[in-house]
């Protein structure tokens, strides 16, 4: 193999530095995986979906129809070592929504499970994506993934390769097809590193679902650090509390109304010392009650375009500076910008980010002409910095000129 971080696969890097530590663990069945059997099961399964790739002659991608589980995590590595593009699909979209995705973006093989088989088979055409799936497949058109294979040569993308596909939420339109490459998934698990801090005891816990880059950037973060991942199917406020008490959780990513259902329901976790918060604004209010409750959170602001976190506040700024989602992570530059002029601190416009984590565009040309400019990635979010480059996001732009209407009215 090259030397460390020549191109990117970090697992095969973390698997030579660290081979016996902990890497994964199912929180349902507690299954778990050195990082020497993580490899193993990366290699044995890139060995299976490069057998069943019919057409070699250019990139695959690899849609990806998995809940969150040490299956995804491996299967997500299997694709990189490849050197495929990764295509995480969402699998809570209704039948007509998700077929709609597919389509946009073309997945050459499409990998299931049983959960999730008959809504795969109902999105692709499976006479000409063929369908794998982890477990025994039980819809016409399915086949199993593992049986008889031959070895491959690995070709893990280098850093300036797109090797994920992620679509937007679509919350204020349709949901755009981001591209994001080695070089932007590693920027930001290193940034988060110098933001968060890491520990080697540290043990992440996922619970959101992996289709989202909230979800997927632990499982980026964990083997970039060679720390442990563990992976809960779905957000459960009395199972996720639980967890967080009994398995020794350090950290773990939520959007508001988790930390909610979280603080409803009572939790007291002793080695918690990282809950970072997205997806949406976190209310004065609810950050109130987690500093009462001793829950250490860490608003942060990121887009899928950013590779999640592009913004990230301490728990104490929350207290001093109220509402603020932090200062840029290192390396990402946040602008304020209207009508093409940057905006001094405090004056209110669309923020625009630019760095090593931000996305070379869409699928899309239309889009990524749309979105970017020579200050970097227009976000359509409305917000305003201080003298310390802290951030406060206001919301939408469209909102932003819906209320500014309304109060001119």
């Amino acid at each position: 193999m090259s030397g460390p971080l020549q191109r990117f696969d970090l697992l095969a890097t973390r698997t030579e530095a660290t081979p016996q530590r902990t890497a994964l663990r199912s929180a349902e069945t507690g299954e778990s995986y050195t990082y020497r059997q993580l490899d193993e099961a990366v290699t044995e399964t890139a060995r299976a979906l490069n057998a069943r790739d019919s057409d070699q002659s250019g990139p695959t991608r690899l849609g990806i129809a998995l809940s969150p589980s040490p299956e995804f995590v491996v299967g997500f590595y299997a694709t990189v070592r490849l050197g495929w593009e990764v295509v995480p699909l969402n699998t809570a979209l209704a039948t007509g929504s998700l077929s709609t995705q597919t389509d946009r973006v073309e997945p050459d093989i499409c990998l299931c499970e049983r959960e999730t088989e008959q809504l795969a088979a109902d999105v692709i055409d499976t006479e000409t994506t063929p369908l794998f799936s982890v477990d025994e497949p039980t819809v016409e058109g399915t086949a199993p993934l593992f049986s008889e294979s031959e070895p491959f040569d690995p070709a893990p993308p280098s850093f300036e390769d797109t090797c994920l596909i992620l679509f937007t939420s679509g919350t204020t339109g349709d949901p755009k097809a981001v591209q994001l490459t080695g070089g932007n998934l590693t920027s930001s698990a290193f940034a988060s590193a110098l933001r968060l801090g890491v520990n080697p005891d540290d043990r992440w816990l996922c619970c959101l679902p992996m289709y989202h880059m909230g979800g997927l950037a632990p499982a980026i973060r964990s083997v970039l650090y060679g720390t442990e991942l563990l992976v809960q199917q779905e957000f459960d406020a009395s199972r996720t509390a639980q967890v967080l008490e009994s398995d020794g959780v350090t950290g773990v990513s939520l959007v508001p109304t988790q930390l909610t259902r979280l603080l409803d329901e009572g939790t007291d976790p002793d080695r918690l010392r990282t809950i970072l918060l997205g997806g949406a604004p976190a209310p004065g209010r609810l950050l109130d009650r987690a500093r009462e409750a001793g829950l250490p959170v860490y608003p942060t602001y990121g887009l899928t375009e950013t590779a999640s976190q592009a913004t990230t506040a301490l728990p104490a700024e929350t207290a001093e500076f109220p509402d603020t989602v932090g200062q840029p992570l290192l390396g990402t530059t946040v602008r304020i910008v209207e009508d093409g002029q940057l905006l001094d601190p405090g004056e209110r416009g669309e923020i625009v980010v630019d760095g090593p984590t931000v996305s070379p565009g869409y699928l899309d040309a239309s889009n990524t002409a749309d979105a970017f400019s020579e200050w970097g990635l227009h976000t359509g979010d409305i917000g305003y910095r201080d003298e310390d480059g802290r951030l406060w996001v206001l919301g939408r732009r469209d909102d932003h000129h819906r209320r500014r209407t309304r109060l001119a009215d």
